[in-house]
């Protein structure tokens, strides 16, 4: 066979991914016209609809239906097609994450654009699939949710990471079928989902070409594969129970919540107004549960106006408080002035957590676990971080932990340099990220804090249990504080509530959550939501958390399985494109010749 009919056979076996494919007969051309926008469509509506407010759960087994018969769909995809993906994948994302244009006027402008940006997963999953089945020759069936998984894990780290909405979140009402996400991982979990839209596909296919008898195989790997994920969440959740039964509460936790302003509506006098509801609703925990050993604030309620400061500068100002003309003598002033503000705040909340003691009894020690600014004055710099701190009985401060994981845009704005005039005007200060993971220690019981969207980033909490564990301070309880109140009620109180749930099963780890306006609530180590509090609405909810360590692959290696899986399928796609291209100007210059 010559260099020319061999260039030419390599060009009709290649998926040809460009609008310029010459080689496509009228049929084929056809089929590629019926993309057009039913598919992309139907199923960004009917994957939405697994997710809150509809919580439809069955649909996320189907949604992905008409996206897989696109990439079984052997006529060239051409841009237009991608586009339509694309514009699919804008209004799924611009239905999920609505409620963050209702933080802030500006947020319309981040709404949009985290929107448009997470939508171009949907063309890049197409994309990815049919490149390592039409031109490496994988089924579907397995091309498709390794892809997912890929761009899964990809968006959770790419720019930061954005690890909302994945495919596993829309489970959340049936823990069942979250379990084996603490040997897989939640994009573990998501993949399988996808399994089963990929065996739903595959069988329409083969009825519409009377081959049935054809998918057995893939049939029966898929049922086999489901029945091991519900058989493991059945045996997981039965070892839960028997842990309830079996184990004393670690702790009594009240969490409170209030339906407190938001940042960039709120005066000073909102903001006190706001502290004082909190102790009102820490009284009201005290007579609905008579006694408890922690009470739980959200983040940033218990600043008010005051943060606490750590002067660590020796003899000198730091810059930024130099050139606002403040002296030694001023900073100093203004350090004993808070940190008085401070004490005099702790001991207020204590004596609200304590149930009133008659003349004869001692009265019972509780801590706290607040959400508060603390600025750490050094020689050099005036670092600002959101903290969790952990307030003792004698309102002293124990320790903190400062957020690790920045929200871009929310609490800092990349390229400073370039976008420092934005500061200004938003009336904002940088933050700046902590370096340290904290276990607070309450008698014998370890908990490590979160602050406000971590627990939506699952290699970041995964971390930090490792990394505790690693320096002999395992987590039993995990706590989650965040200010929801951005968000107005809206389903993006339901996204981080679902976030949470899986964090939790994939560390097997009893999770509580402090939230202002919404969703507070315990969860334990099986997913399970054991008590949530309202929307929008104040509440007080009683925690009992057990200790649930249980072993699995993901706290042994984190999510590393799941990172080599997605290069491997990069690679993939990439090699498969350069080839593709490669034959494909081969076969011109041959023809042409």
């Amino acid at each position: 066979m010559g260099k020319k009919d061999k260039a030419l056979k390599r060009e009709k076996q290649l998926d040809s991914n460009s609008p310029k494919s010459s080689q496509a007969d009228s049929a084929t051309a056809r089929l590629a016209n019926q993309v057009g926008w039913l598919f992309p469509i139907v199923g960004s509506l009917v994957l939405w609809s697994g997710f809150a407010p509809l919580h439809l759960t069955v649909t996320s087994f189907f949604a992905l239906v008409p996206w897989i018969l696109i990439c079984h769909n052997p006529a060239p995809l051409r841009r237009s097609d991608y586009f339509r993906l694309w514009i699919a994948g804008c209004v799924f994302w611009l239905l999920i994450l609505q409620g963050i244009r209702l933080a802030y006027w500006p947020l319309y402008a981040g709404w949009f654009a985290l929107s448009l940006y997470l939508a171009i997963y949907v063309p890049l999953f197409v994309g990815l699939t049919r490149v390592a089945h039409h031109h490496w020759r994988i089924p579907v069936w397995i091309a498709a949710p390794l892809a997912w998984l890929a761009l899964e894990i990809t968006r959770g780290y790419f720019l930061t990471g954005y690890a909302g909405s994945l495919l596993s979140h829309s489970l959340v009402r049936f823990p069942v079928l979250l379990q084996s996400a603490d040997q897989v991982s939640a994009y573990g979990v998501g993949a399988w989902v996808v399994l089963c839209n990929s065996a739903i596909a595959q069988g329409w296919l083969a009825y519409r070409s009377k081959q049935v008898k054809k998918t057995l195989p893939v049939a029966i790997a898929c049922s086999l594969i489901a029945a091991s994920v519900i058989g493991y969440g059945i045996l997981k959740l039965n070892e839960t129970r028997e842990l309830a039964a079996n184990n004393k509460p670690l702790l009594r936790i009240a969490l409170i919540q209030e339906n407190a302003p938001t940042m960039f509506e709120a005066t000073e006098k909102l903001r006190q107004d706001a502290w004082q509801r909190y102790a009102q609703g820490t009284k009201r925990a005290v007579e609905k549960f008579e006694s408890f050993d922690v009470v739980v604030w959200p983040e940033s309620v218990f600043t008010a106006t005051e943060p606490i400061m750590i002067d660590n500068s020796a003899t000198e100002v730091p810059p930024e408080l130099s050139s606002m003309k403040i002296s030694k003598d001023q900073l100093k002033q203004s350090v004993q002035s808070t940190n008085r503000m401070f004490t005099l705040k702790a001991q207020s909340l204590i004596r609200a957590a304590q149930k009133t003691q008659s003349a004869n009894e001692t009265a019972h020690d509780v801590y706290a676990i607040v959400g508060t600014d603390i600025y750490d004055i050094q020689p050099n710099v005036l670092k600002r971080y959101n903290c969790a701190a952990l307030i003792g009985p004698n309102a002293q401060l124990l320790d903190h932990y400062a957020k690790m994981h920045l929200v871009m845009f929310g609490e800092y704005f990349p390229f400073n340099g370039f976008f420092g005039l934005l500061y200004q005007m938003f009336g904002m200060a940088p933050l700046s990220v902590g370096e340290e993971e904290k276990a607070f220690h309450i008698n014998d019981v370890r908990l490590a804090p979160s602050v406000c969207f971590e627990s939506m980033v699952p290699h970041r909490i995964a971390s930090q249990v490792r990394t505790l564990t690693a320096k002999g301070d395992s987590p039993d309880i995990l706590v989650n504080i965040t200010n929801d109140g951005w968000f107005r009620g809206s389903s993006m109180l339901d996204h981080h509530l679902a976030c949470s749930t899986l964090v939790a099963v994939e560390n097997r780890r009893p999770l509580v959550i402090a939230a202002n306006t919404g969703i507070s609530a315990w969860i334990d180590g099986g997913g399970q939501v054991i008590t949530r509090g309202g929307r929008l609405v104040p509440d007080q909810l009683l925690a009992e958390p057990y200790r649930d360590s249980r072993w699995g692959l993901f706290q042994a290696v984190g999510d590393w399985p799941c990172r080599i899986i997605a290069l491997a399928i990069w690679l993939i796609y990439v090699a498969g494109v350069v080839q593709q291209k490669y034959f494909r100007k081969e076969a011109e210059s041959v023809v042409s010749s």
